[in-house]
């Protein structure tokens, strides 16, 4: 990504993703006291901050793949989720009571829901999980090509001290030592594409006959690699998760590792399983582990 003036935190294809924006995702995260206190003094900052540009790079990317979740699935996914049915069917009155439990209206709980689903569709047809359309196959495999063409490119071409460290000085970043492979170079916050083409005349040479767009597309991929590896674990994850069923019985208040909230949440939503209970607002993490560890998974 590359910044701009000081209202634009980053800009990612063009579009610019304000510093107000980044303070309203702030604001989300409900940080403690203790946190918001040591936020200069630690990489928190930067951390949340490569989450967010992260996240903003998956929805980019789930525009420009075509998905989209219309309200006929929204419907049917909110009508099929067993957390809302009474006596075996969707209760419209189970799914209020949910959200008024949840203190969340229905239009943010559906937006998420859409998000989620959105990004469960991409980084299932990222995996082979499900049919692309045709369309899409078509307008995509040369790009998808010619991107794994540059980052081959940037895998075998090595940028030596002389080339980049005068860069590295004006980024106030660590200087090399040896010889370094341009894909792990362009991970490094603040460096992009255009630097190292300017830095290494042999890289230019090699990925100057691609498209602009595929170069930015390959950008993206060498700097977030990591991160989209991470959200199809956690995809992969939660789905496992809606496969551990949680006995009806359960009598939450007795399993002492459990927040008082959570014991209060799922004691009045009760939950039929594990992947229901995540989605449970004021349930944890460390909560769902608990049930897990309970549970014997």
């Amino acid at each position: 990504f590359r910044g701009g003036n000081q209202n634009v935190i980053a800009t990612i294809d063009s579009k610019k993703i304000s510093t107000q924006e980044f303070v309203n995702y702030l604001q989300r995260l409900n940080l403690n006291e203790e946190q918001i206190k040591n936020l200069p003094k630690t990489d928190l900052m930067e951390k949340i901050l490569a989450e967010y540009i992260g996240r903003k790079v998956m929805a980019l990317e789930i525009e420009q793949s075509g998905i989209t979740v219309n309200d006929n699935s929204l419907r049917d996914i909110i009508k099929n989720d067993k957390l809302y049915f009474k006596n075996n069917k969707f209760s419209r009155t189970e799914y209020e009571k949910f959200l008024l439990e949840s203190n969340v209206t229905a239009p943010t709980f559906e937006k998420n829901i859409v998000e989620q689903e959105s990004r469960r569709q991409f980084l299932s047809s990222l995996s082979g999980g499900i049919t692309v359309p045709d369309i899409l196959v078509e307008n995509a495999f040369k790009k998808e090509n010619q991107t794994k063409e540059i980052i081959k490119i940037f895998s075998k071409t090595g940028i030596t001290p002389k080339e980049i460290n005068p860069l590295f000085e004006q980024l106030k970043s660590s200087p090399i030592k040896q010889q370094i492979k341009a894909k792990n170079i362009i991970t490094r916050p603040h460096v992009t594409m255009d630097h190292l083409l300017k830095a290494s005349a042999p890289l230019a040479e090699n990925v100057a006959e691609y498209p602009v767009l595929v170069k930015e597309q390959a950008e993206i991929q060498m700097k977030y690699e990591g991160y989209i590896s991470k959200e199809k674990e956690v995809a992969r994850k939660a789905e496992k998760l809606e496969t551990v069923k949680i006995p009806a019985d359960l009598e939450y208040n007795k399993l002492n590792s459990l927040s008082a909230e959570a014991v209060e949440k799922l004691t009045a939503i009760s939950p039929k399983t594990i992947g229901q209970a995540s989605r449970i607002s004021g349930v944890s993490p460390s909560d769902v582990s608990v049930l897990l560890v309970f549970l014997g998974r």
